[in-house]
């Protein structure tokens, strides 16, 4: 997308690695990330966590 800007395209390689890790993470085919992983240790949403 020529001129196209959106935060998902400028660091598209990024977003990905995260994406990969999360959903792999999710599905247990590998540790969730740390963040995540404590978040729900803690019993917070990871999602509205620092």
């Amino acid at each position: 997308m020529s001129g196209g800007d959106h935060a998902m395209l400028r660091r598209a390689g990024e977003w990905h690695t995260l994406t990969t890790g999360l959903v792999s993470g999710l599905l247990g085919l590998a540790p969730l990330p740390g963040p995540v992983r404590r978040a729900f240790e803690e019993g917070r949403d990871p999602a509205t966590s620092d």
